[in-house]
C-alpha cells in the first residue's frame, strides 16, 4: 500500500466513524463520568481533558482500521514518543506514523495552534523518543479534530436516565487527514520551542493547503531539518538565525 492509498482508507474511515463521536444535534457524545452511583459527573471545559478523551474515542477506531487494513498497530513505549501510531502493514512492511491531534475554534475561521513534533533529534536522524527511525515511515499522518467550545454546565451531577440533560461543553466536530508538511508552518509552534508549528486559518487546516503544501515534502523535511532557533544559531556560533521563514530559506538556499 502507497501512502496515497493509505491516506485515503484512513479518510473513508475517519469518515464512517465521525459519527459515532456525535449526537444527532451534533453534540459531544460524551456526557460526563459516572460513579458507582449511577450519577453523572459533566465534562468540564477544559480542553486538555477535552483533548484526552477524544484520543481515547478513537483508538478503539485506529485498532480496527489497522486490523482491516492488514496492518500491525504499535504504540509508543512512553507517553511523549512519536508518533501516536505506528502501523506496519503486514505484507510489505511498510511504516506508516499517524499523531493524533485536536484543536478548537478561537474565533471565526481561526483555531488555536498546535505543534507537530520536534524538528531536531529524531527528525534529524536520532534514535531517541521516536518507535521507529523517522525516514522508515512512508509518510507522516496527522489524523485532526476540529472542534468549537460552548459554555459548561453548572457541574451538578444528574441520574444515569437524565443524561440527556448534560450539556457538552464541544460541539461541532470536523475531522481531517493530512499529511504533516501539508498543515506545517515554517515556524515553531511556540517560543523558542523545538516544535513545528501548524496553520491556525481554519479553511488551510481543513484542506491541507499550508505554506508547504506546493513545496512538498521534500523542502518541508529540509526547511525543519536545517532550522535553527536563537538559541541553537548562538551556540553554533552564528550571528543571525540563517532563516526565520520560507522567504529567508530561500535565499539561504541561493546562498549555499
Amino acid at each position: 500500500m502507497d501512502k496515497q492509498a493509505f491516506i485515503a482508507a484512513l479518510q473513508a474511515s475517519v469518515a464512517a466513524f465521525s459519527g459515532e463521536l456525535t449526537s444527532d444535534d451534533g453534540s459531544w457524545s460524551i456526557k460526563g463520568v459516572v460513579d458507582d452511583q449511577q450519577l453523572v459527573y459533566p465534562i468540564p471545559l477544559d480542553t486538555k481533558l477535552s483533548s484526552k478523551i477524544m484520543e481515547m474515542q478513537l483508538h478503539p477506531h485506529m485498532v480496527r482500521f489497522a486490523r482491516e487494513q492488514s496492518f500491525k498497530l504499535i504504540m509508543p513505549s512512553a507517553q511523549n514518543h512519536y508518533p501516536d501510531y505506528s502501523l506496519v502493514h503486514q505484507g510489505t512492511g511498510v511504516k506508516f506514523a499517524v499523531d493524533i491531534k485536536t484543536t478548537y475554534l478561537v474565533r471565526p475561521g481561526v483555531v488555536n495552534g498546535m505543534t507537530l513534533g520536534s524538528y531536531f533529534g529524531y527528525m534529524r536522524g536520532g534514535t531517541a523518543n521516536i518507535t521507529f527511525p523517522y525516514r522508515d515511515y512512508a509518510a507522516h499522518v496527522i489524523l485532526g479534530v476540529v472542534y468549537s467550545k460552548r459554555p459548561e454546565s453548572d457541574g451538578q451531577p444528574v441520574l444515569v436516565g437524565e443524561i440527556d440533560d448534560i450539556v457538552s461543553p464541544v460541539h461541532d466536530f470536523r475531522f481531517f487527514v493530512h499529511e504533516k508538511y501539508q498543515i506545517a508552518l515554517d515556524r515553531p509552534g511556540s517560543g523558542n520551542t523545538r516544535n513545528i508549528g501548524a496553520v491556525t486559518n481554519l479553511t488551510q487546516l481543513l484542506s491541507g493547503t499550508g505554506p508547504f503544501e506546493r513545496r512538498g515534502s521534500d523542502v518541508f523535511e529540509e526547511y525543519w531539518c536545517n532550522y535553527l532557533n536563537a538559541t541553537d544559531s548562538r551556540e553554533a556560533g552564528l550571528a543571525t538565525q540563517p532563516y526565520r521563514n520560507l522567504a529567508g530559506y530561500d535565499a539561504w538556499k541561493q546562498r549555499a
